[in-house]
């Protein structure tokens, strides 16, 4: 689901939530589910698919690219987590797709000798996924040539003499704990 529009002072709520719905929401709600029905039979595997948009920018349209981000960094994020619980999450990145959603845009890339994927393009890339099991990976497909495994670079590490390369205690951060509302004990749980 794309918004259609490439100014973002043009842009509508609309348009922005109609975006984040499909391409966000229904996959981390998705996976949501998915996950708990696979937990309960003993793991899974969940390919979900995000677009070169999600590993590059695409100025083309802005909030498209956000909402393909966020799927890649729900899967890479998910990827250990799910590990834990015998669930397999990665997803497909693909280039642009001849389908009947990119209308006549296909002419004008037909015309300009552009290549495009074929469904069955994402089709082997998902099952390549499967085959390979690596939890949070993300796939990028484009026409012509094998899905490869993106490869994300690292962030620099802090250089405070002492704690250089350090990372920071997440275990110790996130988690089950909440701040109570006013009124509340500290200690009650929901």
């Amino acid at each position: 689901m794309v918004t259609g529009e490439r100014d973002i002072t043009k842009l509508t709520d609309e348009q922005y939530f109609r975006v984040m719905r499909v391409n966000v929401d229904g996959v981390a709600f998705g996976v949501r589910e998915a996950a708990r029905a696979m937990q309960g039979h003993g793991g899974g595997q969940i390919v979900a698919t995000a677009s070169l948009a999600g590993i590059v920018a695409f100025e083309h349209d802005a909030i498209y690219t956000a909402s393909k981000h966020a799927v890649v960094g729900l899967v890479r994020s998910l990827g250990a987590q799910l590990g834990e619980k015998g669930i397999h999450i990665a997803a497909v990145c693909p280039g642009i797709v001849e389908t009947p959603l990119i209308g006549g845009d296909a002419d004008v890339l037909r015309e300009a000798r552009f290549p495009m994927l074929r469904p069955e393009d994402i089709a082997d890339a998902v099952l390549l996924a499967l085959r390979e099991r690596k939890p949070g990976a993300c796939y990028a497909v484009q026409p012509g040539r094998e899905p490869v495994e993106f490869r994300f670079g690292n962030v620099p590490g802090p250089r405070t003499p002492g704690a250089e390369g350090a990372r920071p205690p997440i275990d110790g951060m996130l988690g089950p704990r909440r701040t109570p509302v006013p009124g509340e004990s500290p200690t009650t749980s929901t």
